[in-house]
């Protein structure tokens, strides 16, 4: 039972690194981002959030499709969808093709 909670949390902390991950900044600018959500230029003055920056919205649905290698009902598949909708807030369709 511990060995199912510890790979739940795994399995949950990968999948929201890979998520974060993909969602760095890449129009190219060169100033790093602030708390604020400003950037900094060369001269360490903070620039207003552009408008792409204003925008995100958290998506309401994520579908992903896995084969039974790792995540099936039987290890706890079910667990780590909750654990991932009340972690994220995002609802999370989890697709598993029959296959021999």
């Amino acid at each position: 039972m511990k060995l199912r909670k510890v790979l739940t949390s795994g399995m949950a902390s990968a999948l929201a690194l890979t998520l974060l991950a993909s969602c760095g900044n890449t129009a190219g600018t060169t100033g790093s981002t602030t708390a604020a959500g400003g950037t900094t230029a060369a001269g360490g003055t903070t620039a207003a959030p552009t408008s792409s920056e204003a925008e995100i919205v958290k998506p309401e649905k994520i579908t992903i499709m896995v084969d039974g290698t790792l995540l099936t009902k039987p290890n706890a598949r079910d667990e780590f969808e909750k654990q991932w909708e009340e972690y994220m807030g995002i609802d999370l369709e989890i697709v598993q093709p029959d296959h021999d």
